[in-house]
């Protein structure tokens, strides 16, 4: 196929027509005898006819003209190459518009537009380099590379062709990263965008516990990262303080997590001991917290009592002789002391046989001691309610007391004779 232009082509013919018009002005310029004689003679004009070619003998010289289609057979019908740009599809042409327009549907070299031919198809493609390289500004598919297209260029760390940003390349064409604000899956837990650390999921994308370091707000008062109970901020991510259970190393002696202080850890979490004001439960007979060795507690956390005095059940029981038929007040006095004030605990501690016993046998008393303290030797044949100390004690002629602790005595009672038994009183 011949593929130049066919206005060159129409060009060129009129041209050799206007030349053969010259020609044949030329040989008009004989006359008509010289023209016949010609025609008479001569061979005709490529046509085969003899003589003028019009038949009728004169010699008048307008013999046909030839058909100008080269092939001298006179007939103008002969077939040549097909040419690009006619308009008409011929040969081996894909198509033919008759225009040299490249951004149309059909080439000027006669083939049909298509992607990669270096031409823009207007209103089909977008762009068109003439490559197969996809990663540059116009993919293979002649479209302007953008975000999203899979093909990864110069600009974008990624591209995966899609618009889920919970996978490995964002709908950005960013690399996904904590902080982001897209949970990447199986790679965070959480991500809220920002690089807050006390809120409920911190920067390093997972939910905010206890021990990850950050103080989230609102739900701890510290966080340390560690799991040691012996700093400042526990396990549990609450600040540590006395009464815990948890010994706070350079701050706490001890920390039993309550609130007795008769045991080895007094409140302030300070170890018991003596001249703290708290008496040391089994340790200590008293604690007075003062340095004077002098008053009732020792410096030793002793008490200093006379010697006819004993503790037993908590309590300072003390033994006058010279006090039966007395009242306590008046036993105590005699020792330069005074009736506990605890009324009812002392009662409480001597209101059977054997807590009776047991107080006399701390004086080295032996036999029954039903008859020593006061709760055994009742008022005026009253029953067990008097906790004053303040009434006349009358020496029982009968032991041990009866379990509802009425005297065995007369109404008037008796007086304490050499045999008798005298009374033991709770003093302080």
């Amino acid at each position: 196929m011949k593929t130049r232009s066919l206005y060159t082509l129409l060009g060129t013919t009129a041209l050799l027509g206007f030349l053969a018009c010259t020609d044949d002005t030329s040989t008009d310029t004989t006359t008509g005898d010289e023209v016949g004689t010609t025609g008479s003679t001569g061979d005709g004009d490529g046509d085969g006819d003899t003589g003028d070619g019009d038949g009728d003998g004169d010699g008048d010289g307008d013999g046909d003209p030839g058909d100008g289609d080269g092939d001298g057979d006179g007939d103008g019908d002969g077939e040549g190459d097909p040419v690009c740009g006619d308009g008409a599809v011929e040969g081996d042409e894909q198509c033919d518009d008759g225009n040299p327009d490249n951004t149309d549907a059909c080439l000027d070299n006669c083939t049909v537009a298509a992607c990669g031919d270096g031409y823009v198809h207007e209103g089909v493609e977008a762009c068109d380099d003439g490559n197969d390289i996809n990663d540059d500004e116009c993919s293979n598919r002649c479209a302007l590379a953008t975000c999203g297209d899979g093909a990864v260029q110069a600009s974008e760390e990624c591209d995966d062709g899609n618009m889920d940003n919970t996978d490995e390349c964002l709908d950005t064409c960013l690399n996904p990263s904590c902080g982001d604000g897209y949970v990447q899956l199986d790679v965070e837990v959480c991500d809220d965008g920002n690089d807050v650390d006390s809120d409920d999921c911190p920067s390093t994308c997972t939910p905010a516990a206890c021990g990850d370091g950050f103080v989230w707000e609102g739900n701890e008062s510290c966080d340390d990262g560690n799991d040691v109970e012996t700093d400042e901020c526990l396990t549990t991510c609450a600040a540590a303080s006395c009464g815990d259970g948890h010994v706070q190393a350079g701050v706490e002696e001890c920390d039993d997590q309550n609130m007795d202080d008769t045991d080895q850890c007094v409140s302030g979490c300070l170890s018991a001991t003596c001249g703290d004001g708290f008496v040391h439960e089994g340790v200590e007979e008293c604690d007075d917290g003062n340095d004077d060795d002098d008053d009732d507690c020792s410096n030793t956390c002793e008490q200093n009592i006379p010697d006819s005095c004993h503790f037993v059940s908590g309590f300072l029981w003390c033994y006058n002789p010279a006090a039966c038929g007395q009242p306590c007040n008046a036993t105590c006095a005699a020792l330069g002391l005074q009736p506990t004030a605890d009324t009812e605990g002392w009662f409480n501690a001597q209101n059977s046989t054997p807590k009776c016993q047991t107080i006399a046998a701390a004086f080295g008393l032996t036999g029954s001691a039903a008859g020593y303290t006061y709760a055994c030797l009742e008022d005026m044949s009253g029953d067990h309610t008097n906790t004053a100390l303040i009434g006349p004690l009358l020496c029982s002629t009968h032991a041990p007391c009866p379990v509802n602790h009425l005297t065995q005595m007369d109404q008037n009672g008796v007086a304490c004779g050499p045999n008798s038994r005298r009374s033991i009183c709770p003093c302080e």
